[in-house]
C-alpha cells in the first residue's frame, strides 16, 4: 500500500493554434520545465496545503473539482500539498504558463495513485478534464491540461470527451525563451468577444482559412521541419490578425511586430509571439541554438526565462 507520493506536471506554451483552439482547431502545445508539485500522503485529517493558504476538506474550487471528478470520497483522508516553480507568478500576477491546469493534473495524478496503486495517463487526463471542465463550467479547449498529462503534443478537441492526441516534441535544436508582460490576460472575456463579433457578423467560416495553415504547420512538424513549419505559423497569424481587424477589434498581436523588427537585427530569431488561446501575458521566442542569449533579451523586455520541453505529468517519488 503507498503511503506517500510526491509527482509533478509541466506548465505550456500553446504556439500554433491560438483562439482557433477553442474552436476546434489544430494545435501544437509544448510542455516546458516550469512544474506543479503535489504530494499526497495518508493522514488522520484531510489538509490542503497551496500557495493560496490552507484549506480543511474539501478545499478551494480547483481541488474541490479534482476531488469530485475523480470520485474521491471523504472516508479516506489525506494530508495535500501542491507547490508552484516560482516562474508560474511574476510580481503576484500569472504568467500564463497554465499553473491551474498543471496542479489539477498533477493533484488528480497524485490522488488516482494513492487509491487505485496504478498509474494511467489516459484515466489521469479524463479525470483532469472533468475537474477542469466543473471549474469553469464546460468552457475551455482542455490543450493545458492534455500537454499537462502527456507532454508537448498535437491537440484537437472535438467535443467534450473527445479529443485528438498525438505527442509530439519538437527537439532541442532551438532555444527557447520567455518573457512577462505584467499583464495577466482575461482569456476567457479575450476569446469570448472574439467569437461573439464573428457569430454575428456570420464569420466564423474564416477560421478555416487559419487552421488551413496550422494544420499544414503541424504536418511540418511531424516530418521534422520546423523552420518550414513556422512560416505557417506566421501566415496563420497573420490571417487570423486579418479576421480581427474585419470584426472590428483591437489586434492583440501587434506587439509582435515592434519585437520581430527589433531582435531580428542581432539574433537568427524564427518566431516571436504571444502564445496562448488568447495571448496577452507572455511573449515566446523560438530562436537558432546559439544566436543569442538572456542578457541580450533583457535589453528590450523584463522577466525573461530561458525554457525547455520537459515531459508530462510524472512520479517524482514515492513510500509505501
Amino acid at each position: 500500500m503507498i503511503k506517500r507520493v510526491a509527482v509533478s506536471a509541466p506548465g505550456k506554451v500553446l504556439w500554433v493554434g491560438n483562439y482557433t483552439v477553442v474552436n476546434g482547431g489544430i494545435s501544437h502545445v509544448l510542455a516546458i520545465n516550469r512544474r506543479v508539485y503535489c504530494s499526497v500522503e495518508e493522514s488522520d485529517k484531510y489538509l490542503f496545503r497551496t500557495s493560496y493558504g490552507e484549506f480543511d476538506y474539501p478545499g478551494n474550487e480547483l481541488t474541490k473539482s479534482v476531488l469530485e471528478a475523480c470520485n474521491i470520497k471523504a472516508e479516506k483522508k489525506f494530508e495535500i500539498t501542491l507547490q508552484n516553480d516560482n516562474d508560474f507568478q511574476v510580481n503576484g500576477k500569472k504568467t500564463g504558463l497554465g499553473s491551474s491546469s498543471a496542479a489539477t493534473v498533477a493533484l488528480a495524478a497524485a490522488l488516482l495513485y494513492m487509491t487505485g496503486g496504478t498509474w494511467d495517463l489516459n484515466a489521469i487526463h479524463e479525470c483532469a478534464q472533468k475537474a477542469n471542465a466543473l471549474r469553469q463550467r464546460g468552457t475551455g479547449s482542455g490543450f493545458d491540461i492534455a500537454a499537462a498529462t502527456y507532454g508537448s503534443l498535437i491537440y484537437r478537441r472535438f467535443s467534450e470527451g473527445k479529443y485528438y492526441i498525438e505527442p509530439l516534441k519538437i527537439g532541442n535544436d532551438y532555444d527557447m525563451f520567455l518573457s512577462f508582460t505584467g499583464n495577466s490576460a482575461d482569456t476567457k472575456s479575450l476569446v469570448d468577444e472574439f467569437f461573439t463579433k464573428l457569430r454575428t457578423l456570420k464569420l466564423t467560416y474564416l477560421l478555416q482559412e487559419v487552421n488551413d495553415e496550422n494544420e499544414m504547420a503541424v504536418t511540418l512538424l511531424k516530418r521534422g521541419m520546423l523552420e518550414n513549419a513556422v512560416l505557417h505559423v506566421r501566415r496563420a497569424k497573420l490571417r487570423l490578425r486579418r479576421i480581427f481587424q474585419k470584426v472590428g477589434l483591437f489586434d492583440p498581436f501587434s506587439l509582435e511586430d515592434q519585437l520581430e523588427e527589433y531582435y531580428s537585427k542581432f539574433t537568427k530569431l524564427l518566431l516571436v509571439e504571444l502564445p496562448g488561446a488568447g495571448g496577452g501575458d507572455s511573449i515566446f521566442f523560438l530562436i537558432e541554438r546559439g544566436t543569442t542569449d538572456i542578457e541580450e533579451l533583457r535589453k528590450n523586455v523584463n522577466n525573461v526565462i530561458k525554457v525547455i520541453e520537459d515531459n508530462g505529468v510524472r512520479v517524482e517519488n514515492e513510500i509505501d
